[in-house]
């Protein structure tokens, strides 16, 4: 996981997906103009954007850990594998 601070349109999944204000910054598709200002406040602030880069590569870190996965993986094969 890079751990670099982002900024997404809120469509589709992406709301889902992060904490608008914690672990991303969202901006509505039509508003450009909240777009480039979204990316000022990264720019402009190192804070900011450490913040939101830490709390998304943590956030990752938790969703995607391996042995959680494998874990769960395991389980779904063994319920198959007994009927």
């Amino acid at each position: 996981m890079v751990g670099v601070p982002i900024v997404a349109a809120s469509a589709g999944g992406i709301p889902s997906m992060v904490i608008d204000d914690q672990e991303a910054l969202l901006y509505r598709p039509e508003d450009y103009k909240m777009a480039a200002y979204q990316i000022e406040r990264i720019l402009e602030s190192n804070e900011i954007a450490a913040n939101l880069a830490a709390l998304a590569k943590n956030r990752a870190l938790l969703r995607h850990d391996e042995q959680k996965i494998l874990g769960k993986l395991m389980f779904i094969y063994e319920q198959v594998l007994r009927g």
